[in-house]
């Protein structure tokens, strides 16, 4: 799906320990994708652990996401009651 591939692929080259990230997507009808991921030799690091840093990373910034967007709807609704009550 190119939605997640892309996302992970902006999300990996972010990262200063990334010298390449890129995805295919090989067929419409199927829903994988390949990542391509060269970590930086100097970083000391595989690609596999940029990965999952980079993955572990994505889901603190949704989980912000997420919270943020429901104390934005609670204040929303207490603002549209106390203008409608």
């Amino acid at each position: 799906d190119h939605t997640l591939g892309n996302l992970l692929r902006i999300q990996l080259l972010r990262d200063e320990r990334v010298r390449f990230a890129a995805y295919q997507h090989p067929h419409p009808l199927e829903n994988d994708i390949l990542l391509k991921i060269q970590a930086a030799p100097e970083a000391g690091v595989t690609p596999l652990q940029v990965l999952h840093d980079n993955v572990e990373e994505l889901i603190k910034e949704v989980n912000l996401m997420s919270e943020t967007f429901a104390h934005q709807l609670q204040i929303m609704k207490q603002h549209k009651e106390q203008t409608i009550g």
